[in-house]
Order: structure tokens, then sequence, then C-alpha cells
């Protein structure tokens, strides 16, 4: 299968590839630490186009130099130049994610830190918003693009066998195959990041999805066997320093001014990978200035670096975030601090681990073992949803790590509930919650309901306020989705509501933020209530905050401080959206009532999981990163029923 068109020359390791390995990873680590970069996570897609260029490169060499590619060497050699620095990763980080974050969120991070281990990592957090604060908690949601590399890993070498083979003998289906591959990909990429969705157990056109991401390697897979086919040195010197001058510039203006309030990938993405394709074939020319300046010396050096960077960074970010304000400066230090670990994993973890030779099947075997079985152990531990009661049985024999009143967890809540709530009976309102799987429950045994709270856990969490504030006469019906006529787990219920002549309130609260608002639903919702005499109250979504409640009850560490507070900011830029579509609500249905939620949980500057109780001390209001606890019920009741009585009831 030796292919004589291919130079032999293009094999070799190229400085100017490392150099756009550190654009690439500093570009990702500006924008993680808040730095005016801020398309920055573009740098991941110029590591896709590079991947799938190298990967083919090495490839076809394998191919030329021995008439056949070995599809185990292949695998070993991506297992131990990948594997290694992740299980160091993954137990470095999940050593000290325990004496950093909430005990809960080392179990989440414990149970993405095995998909991890299994290049499954995106697949975890896919209905997680990379740009949402609450992804800003996870330490291992960096690992979503080597996942989506692994996963490459496996078809890449069939995909090059049977492209070498079509090439041999002059048959093209095969490349026909390979474009209509391309093709679809960025057709579908393109589609979705027009605000298309799919529903599924994984989201196929989410930010972490193989399917949108597939034409990026395809494209770097392409741009190798160009290369193969042009003679680059012969294009003239002023063609050459044209095109990679207009790449380099190309990619840093959208890597730097792109708006990440966008679906990605998008067609700027599509800009990346060409500027990338383009720098990847002119750096084979020896007049490129472009290709000279990513050689220098100090992008060579973190290029080198890259993937240790890449890995490191991230986690050090988010610990700095659990535990100081999330400032540039702050951010800024940690990837700083970050540094000398990746130092390390390159030096001792990478590099060495790169050179070992294995004389038998069963040093390589056991080495295989090894690296997986280490940090996938301590990933399994922590996994266990004993963790957590084992870690917070720990922190309460020690009252002096508490800094802060107040109950965390659901155990509190929950048996509240129990004491305080009764199955629902009126209006055949049980009914649908038993048939459908749903939770319903009222104040009282019997009785009429006159307010009723619809919606997800966020209706369950206002129940206890409002039940102690009216008594008597409060229902509370929860699904995890927004009511709306359209949904079954609803309609019924709503229609029953409808006519039912003693509910005077209907009260809709929903984790806005994560199940999004759908204006023309709502509106129809409004009109059928409003229509039959009820007041229909939207509030918008409290503060969600990307730590859990653990980290503002105690010192971690014996001295670090706790955190309780986020900036305003963060909050409103997700909720003025929420706020927006509620408002279109209100703009067709008039009698609607929209109530702030964060007016009284947020100040100026910033909003907390602590407000004042009567006597002027702190208590805890949250019982999570986005629940209410007792206290904060109650606040939060008092809040509501003031709006209610004494504002404007249109």
């Amino acid at each position: 299968m030796s292919l004589s068109f291919i130079n032999n020359d293009q094999y070799g390791v190229r400085n100017d590839i490392q150099g756009l390995r550190a654009i690439a990873v500093l570009s990702v680590i500006a924008f993680h630490v808040l730095l005016p970069v801020q398309a920055g996570f573009l740098g991941v897609d110029i590591f896709f186009v590079i991947s799938g260029f190298i990967i083919t490169i090495l490839l076809v060499h394998e191919s030329n130099k021995h008439q056949k590619i070995d599809l185990g060497k292949f695998a070993f050699k991506r297992f131990r130049r990948l594997m290694p620095a992740v299980a160091f990763y993954v137990t470095f980080v999940l050593f000290v994610s325990i004496f950093v974050m909430a005990p809960n969120s080392v179990t989440y991070a414990a149970k993405n830190a095995l998909r991890v281990i299994f290049g499954l990592s995106n697949f975890f957090v896919a209905n997680v918003d990379y740009f949402d604060p609450v992804a800003e908690s996870n330490p291992f949601l960096n690992s979503w693009s080597l996942s989506v590399e692994q996963q490459f890993y496996v078809i890449a070498p069939f995909a090059v066998i049977l492209l070498l083979l079509t090439e041999k003998s002059k048959h093209y289906l095969i490349w026909s195959l390979f474009f209509l591959a391309f093709i679809s990909s960025l057709a579908l990429a393109l589609v979705f990041s027009t605000g298309v969705t799919v529903r599924g157990h994984w989201a196929l056109g989410s930010f972490y999805s193989p399917v949108v991401r597939a034409w990026e390697f395809i494209f770097g897979m392409g741009v190798a066997f160009l290369s193969f086919n042009l003679n680059i040195k012969k294009i003239s010197k002023k063609n050459i320093n044209f095109l990679s001058f207009i790449a380099i510039s190309l990619m840093l203006a959208v890597v730097c001014l792109g708006d990440p309030k966008r679906i990605w990938p998008n067609e700027f993405t599509v800009f990346i990978a060409v500027a990338t394709g383009i720098l990847l074939i002119t750096g084979l020319n020896d007049h490129s200035i472009v290709s000279k300046w990513l050689s220098c010396k100090p992008l060579v050096y973190l290029g080198d670096r890259s993937y240790s960077l890449y890995l490191f960074h991230w986690p050090a970010v988010v610990f700095a975030g659990l535990i100081f304000p999330r400032t540039t400066q702050n951010l800024c230090l940690a990837a700083i601090l970050s540094i000398p670990v990746a130092l390390f994993s390159y030096e001792i973890v990478e590099k060495k681990i790169r050179r070992w030779e294995f004389k038998s099947r069963a040093n390589l075997s056991f080495f295989i073992i090894l690296t997986i079985s280490i940090p996938g152990i301590a990933a399994l531990f922590l996994s266990s949803e004993k963790f957590p009661d084992y870690v917070a049985r720990a922190y309460i024999e020690h009252d002096a790590l508490a800094v802060t009143s107040g109950d965390i967890g659901n155990a509190e809540f929950k048996i509240y509930l129990e004491r305080n709530s009764h199955p629902c009976s009126e209006n055949n309102y049980e009914l649908w919650a038993r048939e459908l799987g749903n939770t319903c429950r009222q104040s009282s045994a019997t009785g009429p309901v006159t307010i009723a709270l619809l919606g997800d856990s966020h209706a369950e969490h206002t129940y206890p306020g409002l039940h102690e504030r009216m008594s008597d006469g409060v229902m509370y019906f929860m699904h995890n989705s927004v009511p709306t006529l359209s949904n079954s787990n609803y309609s019924g219920l709503i229609r029953n509501l409808s006519t039912d002549e003693n509910v005077e309130v209907v009260i809709i609260l929903a984790r806005w933020a994560n199940k999004g608002v759908n204006v023309e639903e709502l509106v129809a919702l409004s009109k059928l209530l409003s229509d039959n005499g009820k007041r229909v109250v939207f509030t918008d979504g409290i503060p969600d905050f990307p730590f859990d409640a653990f980290v503002c009850k105690y010192k971690r560490l014996f001295f670090l401080p706790s955190k309780c507070d986020i900036e305003r900011n963060l909050h409103e830029k997700i909720n003025s959206e929420i706020v927006t579509k509620l408002k279109l609500v209100k703009l067709q249905v008039p009698s609607v009532k929209i109530i702030s939620t964060a007016s009284h949980l947020c100040n100026d500057q910033t909003c907390s999981m602590v407000l004042s109780n009567h006597e002027s001390e702190t208590h805890l209001v949250y019982r999570d990163n986005n629940h209410l606890n007792l206290f904060g019920s109650r606040k939060h009741a008092d809040w509501l029923h003031q709006q209610l009585i004494f504002s404007d009831p249109s």
C-alpha cells in the first residue's frame, strides 16, 4: 500500500504545529480566566483539526513504511500518549476536590471522572450548558474534548485504511462517502446552531456532541491528504505569506471577537477550521513567515506541554472559584499555580512513560490495568451515594467548622413535608398525580385549595413558607418540567384548576434557566386560567449558585473561608432573558403578574445564600445550589405574600 506521492519530510515533528497548539491552549485558558478573549474556547476546535491532520499523517506514514496499519499498535500508542496523564489528572483532581468541594459535588465529579477514564465524558455533561455558571463547578468539564478525540481515534484508522485502498485502486466511492460524512456533520452543526434541538438521553446537537464535531476531524484528515498531493514548496513566497497572514489574522480575530452567547459550533467555527487548515499546509513551505513565528521557542515550549496545561488549568480555576470571588485576578493566579502540576505531569508522567518499552504482553497488560484501575478505584469510591453522608457526619461532629447556621441537604426538608402536607384530595388532583407519577400535596387533608403552586422542585421548595403564611388552602403540584397545556403531566390538572371555583391564585415556578421559557405555551396557559377568573403569577428564577450550600455552611480544610456569594451580574446575565420572555407573556395577557425573586436575595453587587433572621444573625436560605431550605422558603413566602397583597394585581 505504498504511496509514492507522499513526501516523507512531512513526518517529522513540526514546530509550527506546536506553536498552533500553544495558541489553542492559551486561547482556552484566557477564556476560562475571564480575560477579554471572548471566544477563546475555539482553541478546542483548533486542536480537533490538528488531531485529524496529525493522526492521518501518522497512519499514512506507517502504511507507507510497513505496507500495513497495525490497529493494535496504533491503539496502544494512543493509550500510552493520553491515558497516563489522564490517570494522574483524575486522581489528583479527585484528591483535591475532597478538601475543597461539597460532598455532593465530589460525588458528581467522581461520576464524571469514571466517564473520563473510558472516554465518555462528553456524554455525561451533554445536558450542561458549557457557558452556564453551574458548569463552573465541575472540575472535569474540560475533559469533554478529550473524550471526543478518543472517540475519533476509534474510527480514524479504519477511515484511513479505506481511503488508502481507494487511492490505490482509483475507485473513489469511499472518498464520496468521506465527503458525505463531512457535509452531513457540518450541515447538522450549522442547523443546530440556529437553535433547533433534538430530545434524547444525550443532546445530538449539543456543544459536546461528536456528531457535530466530526467534520472538524474529517477536515483535518482532508487537509493531510491534500498536503500529500500538493507541492507546497513550489508555491511562491508571496502567495504563501499572503495565505498564512490571512489565516492567522482570521483565527485570532474570531477567537478574540466571537460571540459566546451564540450557539456553537457555527459558521465561525468553519472559519477557525479553514484558518487552521491553511496554516497546516503553508507551514510546509520554508518561506512562511507565520510558520517561523509559530516555531519560536516560547510557543513551541508551550505547545509541547499544551495537553497537560489544558488538563490542569481548568480544575485550578474551578477550585479557586469555589474559595474566592471569581475575578480575573484570582482565576489568573489559579491558572499560574496549576503550571507546576502540569509540568510535573508532562515531564514525569507523559515523557517518561512515552519512552517505556514493554517486552512482554504481561507487562503491557499490567500497565494498562494499572493505568485504569488507580483512578477508577478512586472515582468508584467517591461516586458512592454513601460518601456525602459520611463526610457530612464528619463535619457535623466538628461544630467549630460551621460558620453559618441553617439546614442543608434534603433530610430536614423532606421530614417537614411529610409532617406538614397531605396527598391532594380535591377535584381529582391526586388522581392526576398518581397516574402520571407526579407529586401533589396540600396543606390540609380535606378542604378547598385557594392557592396552587405549579412547577418543578422550585414549586415544592416554595410550599413550606406559603403553607405557614396561609395556614390552609395551599397546594403544590410538581413535575420536572414547565407547566403547559401541551405537557401531558400537567394538562388535565390545569383544566381542573381552571374550573375549580375555590382556586383564586395560580403561581407558576420553575428553574427557568434549565427548562426554558416557551412564550407561546405560557400565553395559552395564562389565557385559560385568566379567562376562568384565576390570578396568574409567574416568578423569575432564584439565583443558581455554581457551588453547594455546604461550602457556605462550613470551612473546608479547617482554614479555607466559606463561600456564600456570587456577583449579581452572573445571575442577571441568565435571568434577564427569562424576565424578557415572561414580559412577552404579560404583554399578551395583561392580568399576569411577574414577581422578581432576586430583589430579596441580592443586593446591588452580589446574590447570597444567607439572609439575616430577626436577631440580625446570618442564616442559610439554600439547602443545595438551587433549592431553598425551610428558613429560605419562609423568607421567600414573606416576599411573595408582600408582593401579592401590597402591589397592583395587574
